[in-house]
């Protein structure tokens, strides 16, 4: 009877190991169909006066050149048996077909089928999330693509390489900085599957801040490498100091994000033929005007993004060599009144820095 009750229990155990190991490698399935996408990009909600938005694709990205790829991203919004919500099943990409606002971007669907209980959502992201990301280079100005810093991490999340500053090799130059303004919206998937025409409007997840710098006019000219944005505050209430950006990693649900910066930097570094970036730095003028862009945001949650009057700052940084001699110049602005920097916007702002710490 006791040897019964043994290959009993073992027969148990073996038949729950087998029921687990199915469970356990039961993943989605893939049945790829050709698929048109039409595509358009919504204009912000409560636009302000003193905002200006771009609709000419130039700089904050409000229409479609022919070729442009966006990512269509199959992900669990439901997860299933060993399974992450929020994470990557499969990264589809689609090319536009024509320029204009409204486009049809074709591509061939990878129409995953979730095992289990497990329900699969599609996102729509711009850029698309292209090839293996580089390595975290030890240098900005090192191993940039032309696809921007998002990529998909281990864990199947969006993840943004902080290490990846935007770079500007001119004054007021946007060079590539379309590929930094994240654009993200919400497909059918039953339309997808089905072939029928999909359409989807996707909102920005990020704001642009355009800054006209004036030069002190002192001796010679100056040659910056970086310019940054800081965030502080008059009081040292860390409530205050204007959290900036999202930048570490999201799920696809894009409702999680972590990490957050007080911080923008934009380098100014010259692009060499091979599109490899030289740390010389960018001559500014003594006495001149020059125009720097910086790219913000990465959420969906704008009052993250908040300036509070007399009391949030946004210090103005620029560093790099006078006369070959080290060299900082600052400028710091408090807000004047409460302010929501809101994704989808293209903010200015002018300051005349001088050197040294103004603070």
């Amino acid at each position: 009877m006791k040897n019964q009750y043994t290959i009993l229990a073992a027969a148990i155990i073996l038949a729950a190991a087998c029921e687990k190991s199915q469970i356990q490698e039961e993943g989605p399935k893939f049945n790829p169909i050709p698929a048109t996408i039409e595509v358009s990009i919504a204009a912000p909600e409560t636009p302000e006066t003193k905002m200006n938005y771009s609709f000419d694709g130039n700089i904050l990205k409000g229409s479609w050149e022919e070729g442009d790829k966006i990512s269509v991203i199959s992900y669990y919004s439901v997860a299933p048996f060993g399974g992450a919500t929020g994470e990557m099943v499969a990264n589809d990409v689609f090319t536009a077909e024509s320029g204009g606002k409204t486009v049809k971007f074709s591509g061939t669907f990878s129409n995953p089928t979730a095992q289990g209980a497990g329900t699969i959502s599609i996102k729509i992201i711009y850029p698309a999330l292209e090839g293996t990301p580089l390595a975290s280079p030890k240098e900005p100005q090192n191993n940039y693509n032309s696809y921007g810093p998002f990529y998909v991490g281990n864990d199947k999340f969006l993840h943004l390489d902080s290490d990846r500053k935007y770079i500007q090799p001119a004054e007021n130059s946007i060079y590539n900085l379309k590929y930094y303004t994240l654009i993200v919206g919400d497909a059918d998937l039953a339309n997808l599957q089905s072939g029928s025409l999909a359409s989807v409007t996707l909102l920005h997840f990020t704001y642009i801040i355009k800054a006209d710098l004036t030069m002190p006019d002192n001796g010679a000219n100056y040659l910056i490498k970086r310019v940054g944005i800081i965030g502080q505050s008059t009081d040292n209430n860390s409530n205050h100091v204007p959290s900036l950006r999202n930048y570490n990693s999201a799920d696809f649900k894009m409702t999680h994000f972590t990490g957050t910066g007080t911080q923008l930097w934009t380098y100014m570094l010259n692009i060499q033929a091979d599109g490899s970036a030289s740390s010389s730095g960018v001559v500014f003028n003594k006495g001149q005007t020059t125009t720097v862009y910086f790219v913000g945001g990465f959420g969906n949650n704008t009052e993250q993004f908040k300036l509070f009057s007399g009391l949030s700052q946004l210090k103005i940084q620029a560093e790099g060599t006078k006369n070959e001699q080290p060299c900082t110049l600052t400028k710091t602005l408090t807000a004047s009144g409460d302010k929501v920097l809101a994704t989808g916007n293209i903010y200015r702002l002018s300051a005349t820095l001088v050197e040294g710490d103004n603070n």
